[in-house]
């Protein structure tokens, strides 16, 4: 069951509650918006924003601390890429001037400010990423040898073999050669469609 949870939690980048939760009730959560800074932790003289679009984005971050540092509010940033995240250290108790002067020296997306967590990014398409990334990590790892549909045909015609030296044939050997079969042959076209 652990191995499901971290596989899940892998692909989707959500825990299962939550992604039961989004599953059952999409509209739960506002629709997922690009280039947007999100406050998810502020005190006096010191402020935490993510910008969940750009994750990863080495060269935006950089740019952000570029423009920044000429602003005379602000004593410190630092930056993370990797977790979309900026902190600020300013002078004064109000941020508000802070986001002034990010607007003034281009920053649209901190002219933006959103108060709290940002919105969740739509199951499919955080699925659909991380099937992609996924993907991309095989083909460079083999060298472009094979690619995440082969390995999944793979895995499906192992399981499916295994399943029929345990003597499984009709309960779960024959649903998984066929799942491999379709992945290899595309779906069947109904008849009368060409």
């Amino acid at each position: 069951m652990d191995d499901i949870v971290r596989w899940v939690g892998l692909l989707t980048g959500l825990a299962p509650v939550d992604l039961i939760t989004c599953v059952i009730n999409p509209f739960l959560s506002e629709p997922f918006m690009a280039h947007k800074a999100y406050i998810v932790h502020a005190i006096p003289g010191r402020v935490r924003l993510r910008v969940p679009e750009k994750r990863g984005d080495l060269e935006f971050f950089e740019d952000v601390r570029r423009r920044l540092r000429d602003c005379p509010s602000i004593q410190a940033i630092d930056i993370n890429p990797n977790t979309a995240g900026i902190l600020l250290h300013y002078q004064g108790g109000d941020p508000t001037v802070l986001f002034i002067e990010a607007a003034n020296v281009g920053l649209t997306e901190l002219a933006e400010i959103r108060s709290g967590l940002p919105p969740l990014e739509p199951i499919n398409r955080r699925l659909m990423n991380r099937l992609r990334e996924v993907d991309g990590r095989i083909a460079h790892a083999t060298k472009g040898t094979t690619d995440g549909a082969a390995v999944a045909v793979l895995g499906l015609l192992l399981a499916g073999g295994l399943q029929v030296i345990r003597g499984e044939v009709l309960g779960s050997a024959i649903p998984l050669l066929w799942y491999a079969w379709q992945a290899v042959s595309g779906p069947p076209t109904p008849r009368g469609i060409s």
